[in-house]
């Protein structure tokens, strides 16, 4: 006599259209899905059974990709910030959820997560942005992963390519030199002194207020950034770290072309008259408000033309000042601190080309120190023979 089924164990069953249906029973609730072939449908429900045994949820069993991530986003919101979880948003609607967003969460398999990024690759899309999207699946899947919405971590056997380094293009002396004096006239000198001997970003210079500069000392607090937020316009925000929280010195030059240009700003200010929007910003447009950060890098584009120089990023000034720090002898912690990145080999790894300069150096300093300590020794060697 065979064994009454139990009601857990679920069924397979034929449809009145020709097909099969096939279910299970999870916390106490039903879950069903219909099948071509009856093989299908037994299959279906032995995986079902045996993910079931090895503790799936429900909630876990009814969930896709795409309703998952809409959850996820919504709890990072409180985490992260707006400029960051806008491109999440875009990187899902765009890439994920056109091509994995109706995938169950429990049927997401590692080969289907390499297939989609080799198609991705293969469309045209960079290795970056494939990266961007590798970033966003795996803090989402390892949150299901956590929840116990998933049995098994699918990325863990993915790999995704390797993000290629923007170009890094550096001014020398000369060249930075030659920026500063066609900036003269042009209402950026300063910010482009500051920008030079301290790497700053762009939205932390445009953030900088009055309040921020200690005029005796040279002490430059970095407080704030400005970063544009979709529906908000510009917005004042917290750095883009905890180490990106930090002071900074100036230079006496420098200290002198922000007094000038403090005093140009006060002409602005009346020029203005009522339509000045007080913000205490160093940098501010001609009615007191954030500068654009577009209207920046159009003005830096005129200055590199008009001064004859190599088209290159704005950022790549953040870069010529952490090269000149290092190739001057500062010491490589100190230059982390004033770039404010998260740890010293960050800033090894990111300007290595500036230490074979200063291996160099120590070589010959080295070098030096021996060949001295060879002479003081032959001296000696001969005070005593006499």
């Amino acid at each position: 006599m065979n064994k009454k089924r139990d009601q857990n164990d679920g069924s397979v069953y034929a449809r009145k259209d020709g097909n099969f249906g096939a279910s299970v029973t999870i916390q106490g609730r039903r879950i069903q899905k219909t099948f071509g072939t009856k093989a299908d449908a037994k299959h279906w429900r032995r995986e079902m059974l045996l993910k079931i045994s090895d503790g799936l949820s429900y909630k876990g069993a009814q969930y896709t990709l795409r309703e998952f991530l809409a959850e996820w986003l919504a709890s990072k919101k409180s985490q992260i910030k707006p400029h960051t979880l806008e491109q999440y948003e875009q990187v899902i609607r765009t890439h994920i959820n056109p091509n994995l967003g109706g995938i169950a969460l429990k049927d997401l398999e590692a080969f289907r997560i390499a297939q989609f990024y080799n198609q991705k690759l293969s469309e045209g899309a960079s290795e970056n942005t494939v990266y961007f999207i590798h970033r966003v699946l795996r803090g989402a899947l390892r949150q299901a992963h956590g929840m116990g919405l998933i049995l098994h971590y699918p990325l863990a056997v993915v790999k995704s390519p390797r993000p290629r380094k923007k170009e890094m293009k550096i001014l020398n002396d000369s060249q930075i030199r030659e920026l500063l004096l066609v900036s003269k006239e042009s209402g950026l000198e300063a910010l482009l002194h500051i920008e030079v001997t301290t790497g700053l970003r762009m939205g932390e210079i445009i953030g900088l207020k009055w309040e921020d500069l200690d005029w005796e000392t040279g002490e430059l607090r970095i407080l704030r950034q400005v970063q544009r937020e979709k529906g908000n316009g510009l917005v004042f925000t917290f750095p883009k770290s905890q180490k990106s929280r930090r002071v900074v010195m100036l230079g006496p030059a420098t200290i002198s072309k922000l007094r000038e240009h403090s005093d140009q700003q006060y002409m602005c200010r009346k020029l203005a008259g009522d339509r000045w929007v007080e913000n205490d910003l160093i940098f501010p447009n001609t009615h007191g408000k954030p500068m654009e950060h577009r209207r920046l890098l159009n003005d830096f584009k005129e200055l590199l033309v008009k001064a004859g120089l190599p088209e290159i990023r704005f950022h790549d000034l953040r870069h010529s000042a952490a090269t000149m720090m290092l190739k001057q002898g500062i010491h490589p912690k100190i230059v982390q601190e004033t770039l404010g990145h998260s740890d010293i080999n960050l800033t090894l790894n990111t300007y290595s080309h500036a230490l074979p300069t200063l291996q160099k150096e120590a070589a010959n300093l080295m070098d030096q120190l021996i060949t001295l300590t060879e002479i003081q020794g032959e001296v000696k060697k001969v005070k005593i023979e006499r």
